[in-house]
């Protein structure tokens, strides 16, 4: 089994349940203790990770609080165990974890995987061989659309005007294939046309004009998930070599 692992969020989460102070090491020693045959993979935001995105859409995430301060000592100290654990570290500039996790789901199609996040937007990667740390009754191959038309207030994504969740309930199968075939399509105009499959006319007199199409498909554009060239993810990969001695000693500076 692969263990993706969004791992910003996993160490937000462990650091918050664990009120003893001892998560880091917990986190280690279970690194340490991984099975043969599995492998655990951290994906880590890179340098400038959200900057892809906003060059598109300026509004991406621009409502988002900053990580609490608190959290970068344990996170680089966490990196830095990591290294003598068994463990693979990828940090890949100008992209997000996100990016990382789906470049890792593709490239192993029929290997068995799991995604250690609580993160909707991956559940657009979920196959037969692809699970998470959480369900959604959302098919994945109606993901994308659904953020593009819907939005996502987390993301400052604002969705088509007017449509939101009783928009979507009213689309037929058909008309979210020719959408989806639409913005795949990546031409406004056929964006624009196809604005008359949307079931009200509010919808349809939005998207219907161009240049709120060309803003539909920057909304498409940013909420797909960008596949990173294999060099670059070979490049900013970090294999740990399974070292005790070293995992301790570097936990006991710390008085873990």
């Amino acid at each position: 089994m692969i263990y993706i692992i969004d791992a910003l969020f996993h160490v937000r989460r462990e650091l918050e349940r664990d009120v003893t102070g001892r998560a880091p090491r917990r986190i280690i020693n279970d690194m340490l203790a991984t099975q043969a045959g599995d492998v655990n993979i951290w994906c880590w935001d890179g340098a400038g990770a959200k900057k892809r995105r906003q060059a598109i859409f300026p509004a991406y995430k621009s409502k988002r609080l900053p990580h609490p301060d608190n959290i970068w000592p344990m996170v680089n100290l966490l990196r830095e165990g990591l290294a003598f654990t068994p463990s693979v570290q990828i940090t890949v500039p100008t992209y997000e974890a996100d990016d990382v996790i789906a470049t890792i789901v593709r490239a192993y199609p029929v290997t068995n995987k799991h995604i250690r996040s609580q993160d909707r937007d991956l559940s657009q990667l979920f196959d037969g061989h692809t699970s998470a740390d959480f369900t959604t009754e959302l098919p994945p191959d109606d993901v994308r659309l659904y953020k593009t038309l819907v939005g996502d207030a987390s993301d400052n994504i604002p969705g088509v005007k007017l449509f939101g969740q009783k928009g979507w309930a009213q689309l037929t199968p058909q008309t979210k294939h020719q959408l989806k075939a639409a913005f795949n399509g990546g031409d406004a105009r056929v964006v624009a046309m196809t604005a008359e499959q949307l079931p009200t006319a509010a919808t349809r007199n939005w998207l219907g004009e161009v240049s709120n199409a060309v803003e539909a498909l920057k909304m498409w554009e940013i909420v797909g998930l960008y596949t990173i060239p294999e060099d670059e993810m070979t490049r900013h990969m970090v294999v740990g070599q399974k070292n005790q001695a070293k995992a301790n000693a570097l936990l006991e500076q710390y008085l873990l």
